[in-house]
């Protein structure tokens, strides 16, 4: 006789049944929806610091759930250095995580703007936009807006600035950043005239006036220190960029994260384990990996040439090893891949080199020099343009994060379900076994009453002589 499996566990069957059939899925793949702008924010204009950190604040109060904002310490001039965390802060399983840098260099306005954005649309479109919904489900995302905050002021005045907020004596006279470039003529820029000899300009001054009276025209800048030649992975190498100079502008600074910015950003990544890491620049337009400062490939070449190959279509762009093109010292994406073997990239998101203008002097071969701002920036009415050029590389970098994080751990909610499928099949064995047992005792209980019966009967039979023949006749036996 075959046990029945009791009727009551059948439902827990075909419960079980149906969740464990679904695939546990990572990021799905990307979808086109996001290109839909869903959200009210002027995209032809360059934002202030106070901008960018009041709407990133107002993000933060409005949707509490997804987005996180908080200090990671502080510039030179007092300002914070602000991070956003996003992600489904009401999903607890684990989550690779993934970190995007904008502004490292004064002059690269572009660069917060591409990541200003790219938080404001993630946040307005979580539950609109599946692929947004996806992103932020099954990956933990942190974005530094902009890194060099004090910039946003003082590139304002000159439109040349690179370094961050640093004092720095640069002409050696005791005094610090008293002499920097001005747009002299009030024609809103500020120029530099240079000698050309061969095709090649050599700087004879930059436009100004001699503000420390000392014979010499705009020599002791605002600042400061290549935030992007300050890391602390061969900070003093022997290379094409990377200066001890400090009126250079690489200058690497005085130490190995010597700046507050640096600092701030180091903690933040030896405080987490960042997949990948992504850094904004412009100037050009490619991207890169490491090493920079060196032209010897990484151990990890050939995922570095997937990746950015990968990341290169997306956008129409060159892709490189760093080192190839001129070494550099100090960068962070070397230091983020020696540190923790996070694979870092560099991306160059705009650069024209049709923006510079030339107004010949009376002396010859003599010129002023303007552009740089549009060099490294597009006009206001063309930032849309480049935002939407790059916007894809944020998705393709998390779906790529969830997919490998996929393969080696499981989303809570599928975790939890699995887990209680083993224990719930451990308690049915149990109950079937159970079961069986209860259901094998009673057919031996059943047994052996029936043969005690039918030995009382075979005894009484005996007992009864003269009716034996009839009676057994009738017994079935």
């Amino acid at each position: 006789m075959r046990p029945k499996i009791p009727w009551q566990i059948l439902p827990l069957i075909l419960l079980l049944s149906s969740n464990l059939a679904k695939p546990i899925l990572a990021l799905s793949p990307l979808d086109q929806s996001w290109i839909s702008i869903n959200y009210d924010v002027d995209l032809a204009k360059y934002h202030s610091y106070t901008e960018i950190t009041d709407t990133l604040l107002a993000l933060n109060a409005t949707y509490p759930s997804i987005i996180d904002v908080f200090s990671l310490g502080k510039s030179w001039q007092d300002r914070d250095v602000f991070c956003v965390r996003l992600t489904n802060e009401n999903s607890e399983n684990p989550k690779p995580e993934i970190l995007f840098i904008g502004y490292s260099h004064a002059r690269e306005r572009i660069t917060a703007e591409l990541l200003l954005h790219f938080v404001i649309y993630t946040a307005e479109n979580y539950g609109v936009n599946k692929t947004v919904a996806h992103m932020l489900d099954q990956t933990e995302i942190y974005v530094v807006v902009a890194l060099n905050v004090d910039g946003f002021n003082i590139v304002e005045t000159n439109e040349w600035q690179r370094k961050n907020a640093r004092p720095v004596d640069e002409d050696g006279d005791g005094l610090f950043d008293e002499d920097p470039p001005e747009d002299e003529d009030g024609d809103g820029f500020v120029e530099d005239l240079v000698e050309f000899h061969d095709s090649d300009p050599t700087l004879i001054r930059w436009e100004g006036l001699d503000d420390d009276a000392d014979g010499r025209f705009n020599e002791d800048w605002t600042g400061g220190v290549d935030l992007n030649r300050n890391f602390g992975h061969q900070w003093n190498a022997t290379v094409d960029s990377g200066s001890p100079d400090p009126s250079a502008e690489d200058y690497r600074g005085p130490a190995p994260f010597s700046e507050p910015e640096t600092q701030a950003l180091r903690d933040l990544a030896l405080e987490h384990a960042f997949k990948y890491a992504l850094s904004f620049h412009s100037g050009a337009v490619f991207i890169s990996y490491p090493w920079g400062y060196t032209d010897e490939p990484p151990p990890d070449s050939e995922r570095f040439i997937q990746i950015s190959a990968e990341l290169s279509e997306l956008v129409d762009s060159n892709a490189f090893q760093s080192g190839s093109g001129y070494t550099l010292s100090g960068a962070l994406g070397d230091w983020m891949y020696w540190n923790k073997g996070t694979l870092a990239f560099t991306c160059e998101i705009y650069g024209d080199p049709d923006a510079w203008q030339y107004e010949t002097t009376s002396i010859e071969n003599r010129s002023w020099e303007k552009g740089v701002f549009q060099f490294f920036n597009p006009e206001p009415q063309e930032i849309e343009q480049t935002i939407w050029r790059w916007m894809p590389v944020f998705f393709c970098v998390a779906d790529r994060a969830a997919k490998e994080e996929g393969s080696t751990s499981l989303d809570s909610n599928r975790l939890i379900w699995i887990t209680a499928a083993v224990a719930a099949v451990a308690c049915l064995l149990i109950a079937v076994v159970v079961f069986t047992k209860r259901q094998t005792r009673r057919l031996k209980d059943a047994e052996l009453s029936a043969k005690t019966s039918f030995e009382s009967v075979k005894s009484w039979l005996a007992d009864v002589p003269s009716c034996s023949s009839s009676c057994t006749a009738t017994v079935p036996w």
